[in-house]
């Protein structure tokens, strides 16, 4: 995210409002403090990687790539119960912003234009009592 297209996007999301751009950017980086986001992305994951599995399944018709998040799969109470939920919280932090940004940056790499993503959360096998437990916190 260190290029002009990046700061281009920030704009147009924000209607070419500089002042609100600074704003949401300025906010985007305190989250990221915040949550520790750099540092999860060096965080060994490979025992949640295998219980709760993210694919990157290809391209679109636009060339964007498209990620498929199978969260029928994934078993967030087992964390919760475990005593992991804030482990399992920079998890899908990672998961959700940085593996995606990683396969843009290849395709930056490869010389295309691409700045989005497409997700897709399929969510058969979804239950409340596994992905709903207020108790945990989720």
């Amino acid at each position: 995210m260190k290029s002009d297209e990046y700061l281009i996007l920030w704009l147009r999301q924000n209607h070419l409002d500089v002042g609100a751009t600074k704003q949401a950017l300025l906010a985007t980086l305190k989250w990221r403090k915040d949550m520790n986001v750099n540092a999860s992305v060096e965080e060994d994951f490979s025992d949640f990687d295998k219980k709760n599995p993210f694919n990157i399944d290809g391209i679109d018709k636009e060339g964007r790539p498209v990620l498929i998040a199978p969260s029928g799969s994934w078993r967030p109470r087992q964390a919760a119960l475990g005593g992991q939920i804030d482990r399992y919280h920079r998890f899908m932090t990672r998961t959700m912003l940085e593996i995606p940004l990683q396969k843009i940056e290849s395709f930056h790499n490869a010389g295309k234009n691409v700045s989005q993503y497409i997700l897709v959360f399929d969510l058969h096998g979804v239950n409340a009592r596994e992905h709903l437990c207020l108790q945990c916190e989720i």
